[in-house]
């Protein structure tokens, strides 16, 4: 039974590894690029902020608009820390 389940747990995972890669470079990259350059600096966040922009970004599509208010980002920084 063992053999038969160690190349199917394989297979498993370079799907999903194949399917992760696949959402960083079709939605991640060019969106993470747009924040930080508006300055949320995601990567300085807790990695639950990124998670939920990536839950919108996938559910809502990767063309949305966030507002570069920097009384907006002061806001959301302070609750960040």
């Amino acid at each position: 039974m063992e053999r038969l389940l160690l190349p199917l747990l394989a297979g498993l995972v370079l799907a999903v590894s194949d399917e992760l890669e696949y959402m960083r470079m079709d939605y991640w990259d060019s969106f993470a690029s747009r924040m930080n350059a508006a300055g949320y600096r995601l990567s300085e966040r807790h990695i639950s902020v990124s998670a939920a922009f990536f839950s919108v970004l996938v559910n809502c599509g990767n063309n949305l608009s966030f507002r570069q208010n920097s009384a907006f980002r002061k806001k959301s920084d302070k609750r960040d820390a």
